[in-house]
């Protein structure tokens, strides 16, 4: 086993007493802010894979209004309302649907 001397022994016993008083917190810190990391890539990552969903019935729709489809253009728009009111897909659909019914 390792000899330390007088000043080294009391570094470590002072440093063993900071972790008994401060350890768990120290511990608690890490922990919730891994979660904190783990659930802000979770949320980018949702928020992401409900873009690209949208995007998908967007496109779509798209070409349902150029060949002018009202009703299944209505449908799409209805199904990014619902499913997808964050996105902005959600509010470009609403526009075109108004498009086509002016038209």
């Amino acid at each position: 086993m390792a000899t330390y001397d007088l000043e080294e022994q009391e570094k470590l016993i002072q440093l063993k007493d900071w972790w008994k008083r401060h350890g768990g917190l120290v511990l608690t810190a890490i922990t919730l802010g891994l979660l904190v990391i783990a659930g802000v890539r979770y949320w980018t990552q949702h928020k992401s894979n409900q873009a690209a969903e949208a995007s998908v019935i967007y496109g779509e729709m798209l070409k349902a209004a150029e060949s002018r489809e009202a009703k299944k253009i209505a449908d799409l728009s209805g199904t990014l309302l619902e499913q997808y009111p964050s996105t902005i897909y959600a509010s470009l659909g609403a526009l075109i649907t108004a498009k086509v019914h002016f038209e």
